[in-house]
């Protein structure tokens, strides 16, 4: 990772003195899945969290207070209900106060919105949830999906739900952009589709539309949307 103001590289994040509370539920009653986690970080006051673009922010700089420096929160819950085998159907909110950590493999129900970039690469990905601990740095996700199969080798998902990534300071560890596009208040859509004729082999579809934000002058009712297709080997 390199600063994107001095050009030089990141030793990796600075996280001395950091306290980090994390409960987790996960579990069933019945046909009903429960899941729920959060990340409480407090770095004992070793800075005031402050996005400070003219500040070099690496870690040979001794005034570099590193990330999640001040208090940062965020966190997730989900339940699910089994109709059976073949229909499922899933409800979840997730946020994010002052920059909270938020794993990569979280799964947001939008293959445009995180979905699991590091061990499920995905081309059409074009944005993250979660901080560094910056102030103001706030994130909110809701979201409801069905799933189910046909004939055992045609697994589909469908999800809705509404999105709000956006934050007006800079991310030091995504080129001095928060994320790539403007997500603010707004509804996506989510379709995934896989099929496997035989076994060991499959192939998959999956598309996504992230709703045009009408409060935006600049990007007025500009949607975005993506899909990939793909063939898969298991050996």
């Amino acid at each position: 990772m390199t600063n994107v103001l001095s050009g030089n590289a990141y030793e990796g994040y600075v996280l001395d003195d950091v306290w980090c509370i994390s409960p987790f539920v996960d579990g069933k009653i019945g046909n009903l899945e429960i899941k729920s986690t959060a990340s409480f970080l407090d770095g004992n006051g070793r800075g005031d969290g402050k996005y400070n673009p003219f500040t070099p922010t690496y870690t040979h700089n001794p005034d570099y207070a590193g990330f999640w420096a001040n208090r940062s929160l965020s966190s997730f819950a989900r339940l699910g209900y089994n109709f059976s085998k073949n229909l499922k159907f899933e409800v979840q909110g997730m946020g994010v106060w002052n920059g909270g950590l938020v794993d990569t493999t979280w799964d947001s129900f939008s293959c445009l919105i995180q979905n699991d970039p590091r061990n499920d690469p995905n081309p059409i990905r074009i944005s993250g949830v979660g901080g560094l601990g910056f102030d103001g740095d706030n994130q909110f996700l809701f979201a409801g999906r069905l799933s189910g199969k046909l004939f055992d080798k045609l697994a589909w998902k469908f999800a809705v739900g509404y999105v709000d990534t956006y934050n007006e300071d800079p991310d030091a560890a995504n080129n001095g952009l928060d994320n790539l596009y403007k997500i603010n208040d707004r509804m996506f859509y989510d379709l995934q589709l896989s099929y496997s004729p035989i076994k060991n082999v499959g192939f998959f579809a999956k598309t996504g539309y992230i709703s045009g934000d009408n409060d935006s002058i600049e990007e007025k009712g500009t949607g975005l949307g993506g899909l990939a297709m793909g063939v898969t080997y298991n050996y």
